[in-house]
This record gives C-alpha cells, structure tokens and sequence, in this order.
C-alpha cells in the first residue's frame, strides 16, 4: 500500500479471496505492515490442475482488486486406462484403423504428461510403431503409431499390452481377418492314371489362401477339360469355410495319353491337374508301313515291315507279340511285340529270284489279322567309277570351264549301269557349279551341268561321287584378275610412348575384285591425326600386293594418332590406321580432391583423397606406385581392402591414385597425411582433415554426487555433466535432459538464474562438453503421510540423458536440528498459543549434541525404562520420541505435550523428531 506520493502507508486493511481453481487459503483478513505489505497467511491450490487465481482487495484504492495466479499441475500417475482403439478388426498384415492409446491419471483424475508407456505385443504377433506414444503427452494421453496385426487370421487373437511402472497394465485386443484371395494351389486328384473313358479315382480339388495360407471361403471356381477330350461334372463349385472346392468328376478323353484339367478363379493363378489315360484290350491289326518298296535281290529292304495294334477306341496297344512270314527270303525277328505306340516291327531281306515277293504278319483273334505286305527285287549292282572328260582345265577366277566334268558308271562285268546316282559337288578353289546331282543314262554316263572356278587364283577341284563306289577328282587352274581394292595388311592398332616411333610400319595389301594380291599398285602415306611424322610416303605394291610406309612417329599427347594410305580409284582407298600415344615417363605428381575436408571421429572422410602422376608432356601416367602415409591423427585408411597407416598404390589409366577410404582419427582435431612418389616434382601431396566429435554416449558427473541438504532447499553443488563421445571427446553444442525421477520425490529444478521451478530442464552443453543447471532443490515426497524413511533420509534423484549417454544424481532430505527439531520443542511450534510443547513443563538443555543425547531431562520420573531423551537410529529407546507419540512406557510420565490428557503435536512436527532421530540425531 502506497500514498499519493509512492511512501509505503501500514494498517491499512486487505482481504484476500480464492476466485478461481477451487482452492483454500488462511489469513485471509490482513493488514499492511510497516513496509505497506500486506501477506495471505496460505494459499493451497484446488484438485484440478490448471489456472487458480486469488484478489487481495483494499477498499478506494488504486489497483484493486489485485489478481494473483498459479498453475495447478497434476500429481504422480495412479491409473491406466484404455483411451481408444480396442475390439478392432483389420485384414492381416495391415494396421488397425485407430492407432491404440492410453490415459494416466492422478488420484484426482487429471491427466498426467510425460508418463514412460511400455508398448508390447503379446499374442498374434504382427508388430507395433510406437513413435510419439513412448510417452503421455500434455492431455495424458499416449498414442502408438500405428499397430499392424499378425499374418494369422483368427478372432480376438493379436493382444496389445500397455504398461507403466507402478500401474496395472491395459490389453487391447483384435481380430485378424484373413486378407483377399492370393493363391489358388491343387489340393488333391493331381497326376493320377486311368483307363481311357474312364472317370479317375479322386475328384480334383483346390485350396484358395491369401497370401499368409489363410483359407479364403466363398471364392467361385471354375473346373474345365484343357486337352485330352474327357468331360466333368460339377464344374463350378465355391470355396468351404476351409477354402476348399472340388470338382464333381473327371472322366478321362478316349485318346490314351495325357489330360489336363485347369481350376481357375477371378484374379488368381490358374492351376493344371494331370492325368494319364491308359489304352485298352488289343482288338484290331493293321499295316502301319513297309510295304510295296523294290530293292536289289538278296538284299534287306530299306524301310522295316511294321503293323499298329490297337484298342476299341483306337488306342496304341503295347506288349502284343507279332509272327513274321514270307515265302521267299527271311525275316529277323520271326515275332516281335509291339512297342509303346502299338508297332512292332521286322526287318525282311528278299529271296534271290527277281521279281514280286509276299510276305504277312499275323495275331490271332484281331481284326484284320493277318496283315499282307509285298515287295520287288532288282538284278544287277553298279561295281565301278570313273572320269570321262573335263580333268585338267585352265581359267581366268570365276569363270566356266570350257569342257564340262563327266563320269562312267559301270557294274562288275565293265558295262554301263542307268539309273545310278551321281553326285558332283566342289572340294577345292571356292568355286560353284550347276546339274550336281546327276543320273546315269542309257550308256552309263552323268555329267555336271557347268563348273565355274573360285574367286582366289590357284587350284580348284570337283568330286564326282556313288555311294558304295567312292568317288573321282577333276583338277582345274584359276588366274588372277585386275586389281580392285586396298586394304590395311599391318600396324593397325598399334601403341607408343608419345614422340617416339610405332614398331610395325603400317602397310596395305591391294587385291583384285575376288581379294587376290595385285603387285606394281602405287600407294601415297600421309599423317592426318595426333600431331606426328611419317617417311618413305610413296610406295608401291610389291609381289605379295603390299605397299608398306617407311616409319610412323607418334604426336607429343597420349591418345589417338591417325594415318592414310590412298591409292586412287581403288575401292576401300583412303586406308586408315590408328595408333595410341601412351604417356611417357613419370615427372610431376599433383593433389586432385580430398583436401581440407571435416567428419566425425573415427568415420571416413565424403571425397577420398586423390593424387594425378603425368609425364614430361602433361600426359596421364598409369602404373606409377604412389606411398600414402599418416602424418598426422590416429586413424586409418584403405589403399585396396584392409586399413593401414602407410600403403602403397598404383596409379590408374587416368594416372589417378585414389584411396579407397579415409577414416580419421578417434580424438577430435587435426589428422594428416601425405601421398609420395620419390623424385617427382610436387611429391609429397599433402592432405589434411579435422575430426569433429561424434554424438554424445558418456555423461560424466562434475558435481558433487550424495549430498544432504534440507527439504525446499537446494543442494550446495547443483547438478552438472561433461558430455563425451564414444572416444572420449567432449561434445559441445548437445542437449542435455535433467529430469526429476517421479519415483523418488518431486523436488524442482532451476535452469537458469531467476528461473522458474521445474521437474525438466533442458541444457546446450558449452565448448568444453559441459552442461550445468542453476539449483535443485530436495523434496521429503510427501511426508508426514508416507512411511518412514531410511535413515530418516528421504532419496532424490535426477536422471541426465543426452543422445545414448545417461547418468544419475543422488541427494537425500534431512531435518536440521537447529531449523526443524528445535522450533518443535520450544515455544515456536503449533501450541505456542497454549504454552509450547516441551518447553511449557520442562527446562531442557538444548546447547549441545551430547547433552541432548544423555539424561537432561530435569524431572524423569523414577521406575522411567527409558533413560535417554534420544538414542541415535533408536525410536524405541527415545523417550523423547515415545512421549510426544504417546506410547512412553508406564512410570514414564505423561504426553508430552499436554493439553486435556492429549498429545496435540500435529504428525508433521512428529515425524521430524522421528525422521531427526532415524538419522542419528545430528546437530545439524
């Protein structure tokens, strides 16, 4: 409260009131003291978290009412519930379509954030994204990312489990229904046999499944006959609850062989059921071939005799035995069975009398039986061969003889034999002819159409020839023609250092329109390409057809280098030959990529270094060993397969040496190494690259861990970490989560100066990898109204989590003897007003610790058991303890202390003396 002029004024009236958030406060009628501050007396926030506000109200003055506002936030998680996504039903394989999630609340039903949900797949298998629902989010609630069910189809049967430390888990639950149709697959009635007409012993049947072997019921099948003639019936049935469809039956076609029979359905595979239909009984005979053929008498026919058995439907028949008969001759076999097409067959050799000849193959009660055949044997076989005109011609290449090749046939006795075949064909000098296959005339005599000689000068042969006679050979002479063309002969192709000569002169060959050489052709040579020189450019063809340049040296750049030969009019002129320059020796050696790069420690490098070699002439050098070694850093890197410190390499065709990985150091900062080729110009190369640290798996306490402090004050060291990598580096620039553990007291944290309390602080690690907050103040979570504590110490604890790096500090809560017990015995505690506690019967000696721990009392009453006001981690034994709980022994006196009879301490200001003595009663 001020006046007019700001000058703080007392005595001045101010009531508080709660407005909103349901709340309570005490001393709510103030009035302003000296300084003009007027104090609520409490202020204790309603059960629903969220906004409170309070008024403080002074009649007429400026600025009333004054509004004061204060966040509600919920308590510790006491219940799971189920918020959304059970009892769904979704297809295998795929997600349900409501992500499941979950609400924790307090014993006051407000959701609570920030609470660690454990997701787990229980039953059905399938899989679950968890994503943001690892955690409750600021509605209390944990959503997963999606959950998709197992490939079994089954109702109720994927279960979803949800859990958090210290409640009791949730299930949710789902049916798998099976997915759309995928396979079609036999299920039975495949590769079977029957009889031919006949229906097969198992109906045909087919499973429908989707694709994780569910069975799919309802799908339409349709059956049908895909070759071999039979019939169905029931052709179309649909899928039973199990996915089974069979067709009503199969009768096989009359033809004996296979059938097939296809199930299908609407988008799915179609499926092939084989069967073999087997003939029947033999029952008819019939001539299959060999008959009416004429050969040489004595001989053996050319074509086997054969008949076909079959069924009544026509079927080949095996395994029925033939007899063989003829009346002149002989037949090998004299009986024969029938193969698996039904013929059997013999082999007949006619008798030695020319003319017609019989002969029958016969089974006894088939139709048709015996089976006649006839044949007619010839007198007289051709015995001889030989030329009659035509040997030994000359002719210009590609041209006719003159006199076309003849040739006699005649038989043992020297006379001509007609009719006999004769075959002339070329076997030698490419040539070609006309009339090849010829017959011998009246006279004995067969001549070749026209022979005309090959393209290539030299010897050309032809071959007259009569199977079982051998053959003859016509000789005949072609000549060269004109010349025609020009065509490289050498030194094509070829490669040399750079300004130096190739080692084949290149050189044509001219020939004629058939590729025959031509001599005495004159040929021009001229450099067209790379830079370089050529002697002896005119020339001509010597005896072989070959003009040849005098030398070819090669330009100064590694590369191609080009030559002509030009001989005019002649097809194929100008000639062009190619050579490549390679680079000469190495002189100079240069850094390409890779310099001057950053990475993380212990990663490779993005562009691994590169180094060039190059010659005199700034060509590429290949084949130049390169040294790569470690200068700097401790890391590795890789010249083939394995990492090294030092390796050796040789350079590409581009001349390049490149490794094939840098990996840098495990300590951040500099690394180094060079590339050498000794006696170069620029050797060594040298790179250089920094190790930045890698992300944060290390947090090491800097502060101070274990410490006591008062409850609602801070610990002397607050809380601080240093965070490092794998390696030991110090990470900067890192978040580094403090958290309070729900389970162990909800203390507060301070993040930065003049910050406001928390339970989370999130803190950038400095250059030095250090992350620090402000303060951490303890809590007793909860007491008078929990058990007590261990050693009348009540545990806090902060967890610290950056990347995969994580650490916990520990404090404890302890009363302090001097600000906590002492107020409870004298007269500034809840009973002031009716004469103080201890203080208001008793003189105590409160100076010391030790006298304070022996019999100081004044009065004790004679027969006490007890005889120590306070005994260290002893309740039993501390009268002073025993008397304000009420329970000291008989002979002990009364409460203390006393008002009516009762003890009237509240449980707070006893469980501090109990909480004091549990931990040793110290004078703290």
């Amino acid at each position: 409260m001020r006046d007019a002029f700001n000058n703080p004024v007392a005595g001045v009236s101010v009531t508080f009131a709660v407005t909103a958030g349901g709340g309570s406060a005490t001393g709510t009628a103030a009035t302003s003291d000296a300084s003009g501050v007027a104090t609520v007396g409490s202020w204790t926030l309603g059960q629903t978290a969220g906004a409170n506000t309070l008024t403080a109200t002074a009649a007429g003055l400026t600025g009333s009412p004054v509004t004061f506002t204060a966040t509600g936030t919920a308590g510790a998680g006491t219940s799971l519930a189920i918020a959304s996504g059970d009892g769904q039903t979704a297809t295998v394989n795929t997600a349900v379509a409501t992500d499941p999630a979950v609400i924790v609340r307090d014993q006051f039903n407000n959701p609570v954030p920030g609470v660690a949900i454990t997701w787990a797949i229980i039953a059905g298998g399938g899989s679950v994204a968890v994503g943001g629902g690892a955690t409750t989010d600021a509605a209390g609630t944990a959503t997963v990312t999606s959950w998709t069910l197992g490939t079994s189809a089954g109702a109720g049967n994927n279960t979803l489990r949800a859990s958090a430390a210290g409640l009791t888990a949730v299930n949710f639950t789902a049916t798998a229904t099976a997915a759309a149709a995928s396979i079609l697959a036999k299920n039975a009635g495949d590769n079977q046999a029957a009889t031919a007409g006949q229906a097969v012993g198992t109906a045909p049947r087919v499973l429908v499944t989707d694709q994780f072997g569910n069975p799919i019921s309802g799908v339409a099948i349709t059956f049908a006959v895909a070759s071999g003639g039979g019939s169905i019936t029931g052709a179309s049935p649909v899928t039973n609850a199990s996915g089974l469809a069979t067709v009503g039956s199969w009768t096989l076609g009359t033809t004996a062989g296979s059938n097939t029979l296809t199930a299908a359905a609407a988008g799915l595979t179609t499926v092939t059921f084989t069967a073999t239909g087997n003939p029947g009984n033999a029952t008819a005979l019939a001539l299959a071939g060999g008959n009416g053929q004429t050969v040489t008498a004595g001989a053996a026919l050319a074509t086997p005799l054969t008949v076909l058995v079959t069924d009544n439907n026509g079927n080949p028949v095996q395994g029925v035995t033939v007899g063989w008969a003829t009346t002149g001759g002989s037949m090998a076999p004299a009986s024969s069975a029938t193969n698996a097409s039904g013929i059997a067959s013999t082999t007949w050799t006619l008798g030695p009398t020319a003319g017609a000849q019989s002969a029958t193959g016969a089974v006894a009660g088939l139709t048709g039986s015996p089976v006649n055949f006839s044949a007619t044997a010839t007198a007289g076989a051709a015995a001889s061969l030989a030329k009659s005109a035509g040997d030994n011609q000359s002719a210009t290449v590609n041209t006719t003889v003159a006199t076309s090749p003849r040739v006699l046939v005649s038989d043992q006795f020297g006379n001509p034999v007609s009719g006999v075949s004769v075959t002339f064909s070329v076997t030698g000098g490419g040539g070609s002819l006309t009339g090849g296959s010829q017959v011998t005339n009246a006279g004995g005599l067969a001549t070749v159409g026209s022979w005309t000689l090959g393209t290539s000068a030299g010897a050309n042969t032809l071959q007259a020839s009569v199977t079982g006679l051998g053959s003859v050979s016509f000789a005949a002479t072609g000549t060269a023609g004109a010349a025609t063309q020009v065509a490289v002969n050498a030194g094509n192709g070829q490669s040399a250092t750079v300004n130096s000569a190739v080692a084949t002169p290149p050189s044509v060959i001219v020939r004629d329109a058939f590729s025959n050489p031509v001599s005495g052709v004159g040929v021009t040579f001229a450099v067209t390409g790379g830079g370089g020189s050529a002697t002896g450019l005119s020339t001509t063809t010597n005896g072989s057809g070959v003009a040849t340049v005098g030398s070819w040296t090669l330009g100064t750049i590694a590369g191609a280098n080009t030559l002509t030969a030009t001989s005019g009019g002649l097809s194929g002129s100008p000639v062009g030959f190619t050579a490549t320059g390679t680079a000469g020796t190495a002189t100079t050696l240069a850094l390409v990529t890779g310099n001057g790069q950053s990475a993380t420690v212990n990663t490779a490098v993005a562009t691994d270094p590169s180094v060039r070699v190059t010659d005199a002439f700034g060509n590429n050098v290949s084949g130049t060993t390169v040294t790569w070694s470690r200068t700097g850093g401790n890391g590795t890197f890789v010249c083939a397969a394995v990492g090294a410190t030092s390796c050796t390499q040789s350079t590409n065709a581009s001349g390049l040496a490149t490794l094939v990985s840098w990996t840098l150091g495990t300590t951040a900062g500099t690394n180094s190494l060079t590339a050498t080729v000794a006696g170069l110009s620029g050797s060594p190369v040298g790179f250089a690259a920094t190790g930045t640290a890698g992300a944060v798996t290390t947090l090491i306490l800097n502060s101070t861990n274990n410490q006591t402090t008062r409850p609602g004050t801070s610990v002397a060291s607050a809380p601080s970490v240093t965070a490092t990598d794998a390696f030991g580096n110090p990470v900067s620039g890192a978040t580094v989560t403090f958290t309070i553990s729900n389970a162990t007291g909800p203390g507060t944290l301070t993040c930065v100066f003049l910050g406001l309390g928390t339970n989370t602080c999130n803190r950038t690690t400095n250059a030095s990898g250090v992350a620090s907050i402000f303060a951490w103040a303890l809590s007793t979570s909860g007491v008078p109204t929990l058990a007590s504590p261990t050693l009348g110490r009540y545990t806090n604890t902060v967890s610290v989590t950056s990347g995969s790096g994580s650490a916990t500090v520990t404090a404890f809560a302890a009363w302090s003897y001097a600000s906590d017990v002492t107020p409870i015995v004298t007269t500034s505690n809840s009973l002031t007003a009716s004469g103080g506690s201890c203080t208001g019967c008793h003189t105590l000696n409160w100076g010391t610790y030790s006298s304070i721990t022996g019999n100081s009392v004044d009065d004790v009453p004679l027969g006490c058991s007890i005889t120590k006001i306070t005994v260290a981690f002893d309740l039993t034994n501390s009268l002073l303890y025993r008397k304000i709980l009420g329970t000291q022994p008989a002979g002990c006196g009364t409460s203390m202390p006393q008002l009516a009879g009762n003890p009237l301490l509240t449980s707070t200001e006893r469980n501090i003396v109990r909480d004091w003595i549990l931990n040793g009663v110290p004078n703290n």
